[in-house]
C-alpha cells in the first residue's frame, strides 16, 4: 500500500483508498496527499455502524454531524479493545 501510496504522491496525484477500518483509516492520515473519501463499510439494512462491535469498546470511526471522521489518537490503530469480552470468549 505504502507503495503505492509514494507512487501517486510522486505524480501528484490523489489516491482513494477503498474499505473501512482501522488500519485504512490510519493510512489515509499518514498520506502526505490525503484522498477525499473514507468508506465506512458496506450499507446493509441489519447493521447499524454506529453501534460499537462487542469486542471494541467505542466505534473505531463514529461520524460527527458534518459528515466527518476523525482518525483516533490512541496508540497503535486506535482501537479500543474491551479485554473483558475477550476473555470471556477466548477458546481454549
Amino acid at each position: 500500500m505504502i507503495k503505492i501510496i509514494h507512487l501517486c504522491e510522486a505524480f501528484g496525484l490523489r489516491l482513494e483508498i477503498h474499505g473501512g477500518g482501522p488500519g485504512n483509516l490510519q493510512i489515509l492520515g499518514a498520506m502526505g496527499i490525503p484522498g477525499e473519501y473514507y468508506e465506512r463499510g458496506l450499507l446493509y439494512p441489519h447493521f447499524d455502524y454506529d453501534n460499537a462491535t462487542p469486542w471494541l469498546n467505542q466505534v473505531i470511526d463514529p461520524m460527527d454531524q458534518q459528515g466527518n471522521i476523525r482518525i483516533p489518537q490512541r496508540p497503535g490503530l486506535g482501537l479500543d479493545i474491551n479485554w473483558k469480552f475477550i476473555e470471556k470468549n477466548r477458546v481454549l
